[in-house]
């Protein structure tokens, strides 16, 4: 590593000294995935950094005008409970959206650095990843009131990613996508539909190795050039579920990996499956 990527490193150290928790958050997010979080910044985040001044400043500006609205939508229309705190930052590669727990209570942090690069920095991309963060904090406001934990692995992703995209969809009115914009070009919903088989497949294919299951989730991975399919196909799971059952009582099922597995499977195997209708935002006896 040259001097100037130590000594950005202790600038944003410098830079995120005020703010202890969230620094830690970061570190153990990576120390958790195994990687070295210096590593990672010095080689990933820092050298666009300055090529993003601009757009960071724009999407901390636009934020601060809609996060709030976004907010207020998702309580009313979820009848979500928890009223988070937003927090933006430049972080170190950690996730555009993070719905975790800061200061005590529900939030959900805005990084920066990845909004940037993933070219999410216009209103509506922006509304649409709030509102996917809101959702995922719903999920875990219900499942904690049905005292319920959460799980890990790559079916428990594509479940939680699945419920977070609905809620996007029902916070916003519409069949928003955030991420088939900046990553994506404007032909990722529909390869993304007319692939629905092949994304079942690969996914079951993947589940035994992280590596592999990483191609449907994070920015930094694609899937023949198509990056994120994985909150496309969870989200088509979730609509699969809700035309038994209501999104609730899908938020609070104790080990959904079974279910999920069992879709997938048809899904795999149904070449002629027709893509659901784009305008499909409201839930039947969603509340």
């Amino acid at each position: 590593m040259s001097a100037d990527d130590d000594g950005r490193l202790e600038l944003w150290l410098e830079y995120m000294s005020a703010y202890p928790e969230l620094i830690e958050k970061q570190k153990a997010n990576y120390e958790h995935a195994e990687y070295s979080w210096e590593e990672v910044a010095k080689t990933r985040i820092f050298p666009i950094l300055v090529d993003h001044i601009a757009e960071i400043r724009r999407a901390a500006r636009l934020i601060h005008e809609i996060a709030l609205d976004v907010v207020d939508s998702a309580r009313r229309i979820l009848e979500m409970q928890y009223d988070p705190t937003i927090v933006n930052y430049v972080g170190i590669g950690c996730g555009a959206g993070w719905a975790t727990e800061y200061g005590g209570k529900p939030a959900i942090l805005l990084g920066l650095e990845n909004i940037a690069d993933c070219g999410w920095t216009n209103e509506s991309s922006l509304k649409g990843l709030i509102a996917h963060e809101a959702g995922h904090l719903f999920h875990d406001e219900l499942r904690a009131r049905a005292t319920l934990g959460t799980s890990s692995g790559p079916l428990w992703q594509l479940y939680r990613e699945g419920f977070a995209q609905r809620c996007e969809h029902l916070i916003s009115g519409e069949s928003t996508w955030h991420m088939s914009t900046g990553i994506n070009d404007e032909t990722w919903l529909t390869w993304c539909e007319e692939n629905l088989p092949y994304l079942a497949s690969e996914f079951l294919a993947s589940i035994d190795s992280e590596e592999k299951t990483r191609r449907f989730f994070g920015h930094w991975y694609d899937l023949q050039g198509k990056k994120q399919c994985g909150y496309y196909l969870g989200h088509e799971i979730v609509t699969e579920l809700e035309e038994k059952e209501p999104l609730r009582s899908i938020a609070i099922v104790p080990e959904p990996e079974e279910q999920i597995t069992e879709i997938l499977g048809i899904m795999a195997n149904n070449e002629n499956q027709n893509p659901r209708d784009r305008t499909r935002v409201q839930a039947d006896g969603f509340l």
